[in-house]
């Protein structure tokens, strides 16, 4: 049987809704760079795609208890984000 180490809850937070395919490719370019932050426990923190402000994705992976929260949002809209970050917070992840 198959044991699932992390669960990966994904957020997709950029203001034209990016496919699911696209988003899917920025989330494994992130876990194929391994762990590689916290002295090689944790996946990277925030990972950055492109060079154009306004079209950079951004992936941030932050530790949870049974997993990682992953945002995927524009370089752009980081003031939305803390905002939203705030509501998902008082979530139970």
């Amino acid at each position: 049987m198959l044991k699932i180490k992390n669960k990966f809850i994904i957020y997709n937070y950029t203001p034209n809704k990016i496919t699911d395919l696209d988003l899917f490719y920025y989330v494994n370019e992130c876990i194929k760079q391994g762990k590689i932050s916290n002295d090689n426990t944790e996946y990277c923190y925030v990972t950055t795609f492109g060079y154009e402000t306004e079209n950079r994705i951004v992936v941030s992976m932050q530790k949870t208890k049974y997993g990682y929260r992953v945002a995927v949002y524009n370089e752009n809209e980081i003031k939305r984000l803390k905002e939203l970050e705030k509501e998902v917070s008082n979530e139970n992840i």
